[in-house]
Parts: structure tokens; C-alpha cells; sequence
């Protein structure tokens, strides 16, 4: 690694231990610490030592984001819930309507869809999900919907007629 980049890395990585075993400690983990790595050590003088084998560091992570693209339907119109979770590895999550788990996946991307909303579909939805990081839910989000409006037609009309 150069001087320039070294100087970058120099507050968060650093390396402990003594001459039989060294570890690469790597202070405030971010997600663009995802990778793999491999040691290899050159003393002056020395012939070269063999490359360490690599290790590959998965950074877990967690961000939740819960969209609803529709506060209102038209009764018999379709609607989609989507919970994104930005997250590794993949969370447990759970969709809520009216505190009710309705649908449960081990996923980033749960999409829940409502092909004929009825009115019994109204109420109070939300997100939770989880992983080894930790959890978040989401604010509850009202799903109204409209009536389509119900004409009730006699079986018979009768009409007059006006004579002149």
C-alpha cells in the first residue's frame, strides 16, 4: 500500500500481536470494509514468506425502509406493500396490518400484494425486521379504501304518460 493511502487507513487499522501471530484489527467497520484479505510479510534481508491465506470479512449492516405507494384505494383495485431492508445478512421480515403478522420472509425485499382490495383491507400497516445487527419498524402507515358507490334499481318502473 502506498504512503498516501496508509495515511488514510493509519486511524483505523492496525495490527497487534507479537513475531508468532499477528492480527489486522480494523477499528470502525464500514460497509466498504467488505473484502478479502491476506498478509504478506517482507523482513529486510529475509527471503520472502509465503502469503497468509485470505480471509474474507462480510460486513453485517442494517437500514429499513417501508413504502407504501398508495394511502387510498378504490375498492376492487390492486395495491403493493413493499418493506425494503438495506441489510447483511438478509433480515426476518414481518409485515403487519392492525398488529398482525401477515406475511413473514428472510429477505431484503418483501413485496406483499393485495390483487382486489376489499374493505376489510383498511387499517394500520407496518414493517419490522431484524437481523444480528439489530431491528427496526417502521411508522404505521393507513390504508384507506374508498367504496364504490351501490345503486339499488326498483325491479319494475312504472312511467306515465302525459296526455296533452
Amino acid at each position: 500500500m502506498d504512503l498516501v493511502l496508509w495515511n488514510v487507513y493509519a486511524d483505523r487499522f492496525s495490527v497487534e500481536g507479537d513475531d508468532s501471530q499477528l492480527t489486522l484489527v480494523i477499528n470502525n467497520t464500514t460497509r466498504s470494509d467488505d473484502g478479502t484479505y491476506m498478509c504478506d510479510v517482507t523482513v529486510l534481508n529475509d527471503p520472502p514468506s509465503p502469503a497468509s491465506d485470505t480471509v474474507t470479512i462480510s460486513v453485517a449492516s442494517f437500514d429499513l425502509i417501508f413504502d407504501i405507494s398508495i394511502n387510498t384505494v378504490v375498492e376492487g383495485e390492486p395495491i403493493t406493500f413493499v418493506c425494503s431492508v438495506n441489510s447483511k445478512p438478509d433480515p426476518v421480515v414481518i409485515l403487519y396490518k392492525d398488529e398482525t403478522p401477515i406475511s413473514r420472509e428472510t429477505t431484503t425485499n418483501l413485496t406483499y400484494n393485495i390483487d382486489n382490495v376489499v374493505r376489510s383491507d383498511r387499517g394500520n400497516y407496518k414493517c419490522e425486521a431484524s437481523n444480528i445487527v439489530g431491528s427496526d419498524t417502521s411508522q404505521v402507515q393507513r390504508l384507506d379504501v374508498q367504496d364504490i358507490p351501490e345503486f339499488d334499481l326498483a325491479d319494475e318502473v312504472t312511467v306515465g304518460h302525459e296526455e296533452q
